[in-house]
């Protein structure tokens, strides 16, 4: 199903309505995927493990899982982050003199440092939350 409208919306682009097919694709596809991945802590969440008796439902694993996905979205930002540093501080030394350029620039460094430093300290408490709730 998830192929068949990535497909559908492949085809509609010069379409009026293509840019919102694109969309819906596109935010189906995600929805899609994000279940697959989900399909093991959905099971062990309500008590449906593969191959064995139901046991109680537990919201432990669907948590676990949610807060390991956000551990990699936390991840990709750092890394944005970093790149956003480094573009800036390449733009600063390239300024040469212009001081406009080079105010603009230390101030994209501090809000990217600033931004890194949240997103760190996110990590952190995603970090404590998975090991409370993994035992």
């Amino acid at each position: 199903m998830i192929i068949a409208a990535v497909f559908t919306a492949m085809f509609s682009v010069g379409a009026e309505d293509g840019p919102a097919r694109i969309r819906h694709a596109v935010f189906g596809a995600a929805a899609g995927i994000t279940i697959i991945l989900l399909d093991v802590a959905f099971r062990a969440t309500f008590g449906l493990e593969y191959f064995t008796v139901p046991g109680g439902p537990t919201p432990f694993p669907l948590i676990t899982r949610a807060l390991i996905i956000i551990g990699y979205i936390l991840t990709f930002m750092a890394l944005i982050a970093v790149i956003i540093v480094i573009y800036a501080g390449i733009r600063m030394i390239l300024s040469l003199g212009n001081e406009e350029e080079f105010t603009k620039m230390r101030s994209l460094i501090f809000r990217a440092l600033l931004g890194l430093f949240v997103i760190l300290t996110s990590y952190v408490i995603v970090g404590f939350v998975i090991q409370a709730f993994s035992g």
